[in-house]
């Protein structure tokens, strides 16, 4: 699910479902996910603004389909999304 206005919706629903729970929303944590398939950072810089706009409190990323030949191949991938990400 990008971060459009339907992650928007169900993010309010969640919201309010945990009100009437007589929970605190803002102590519930939400996790987006980020696929890394398209090798294109400024898309990750943006998805990932949007999802903390979102509230999102963790991100999951996904590095899978990318033709990565090893694990350790995968872990650079991360960093260096994490790397893009923070400037």
């Amino acid at each position: 699910l990008p971060p459009n206005d339907k992650a928007r919706t169900m993010i309010a629903k969640l919201r309010d479902y945990t009100r009437q729970a007589d929970r605190d929303p803002d102590k519930m944590g939400i996790e987006a996910r980020i696929s890394l398939r398209e090798p294109n950072p400024e898309a990750w810089r943006q998805q990932y603004a949007a999802w903390r706009d979102l509230g999102a409190t963790h991100i999951s990323i996904n590095t899978m389909g990318m033709g990565l030949a090893s694990p350790d191949a995968h872990i650079e991938m991360i960093g260096q999304f994490k790397r893009e990400i923070r400037g």
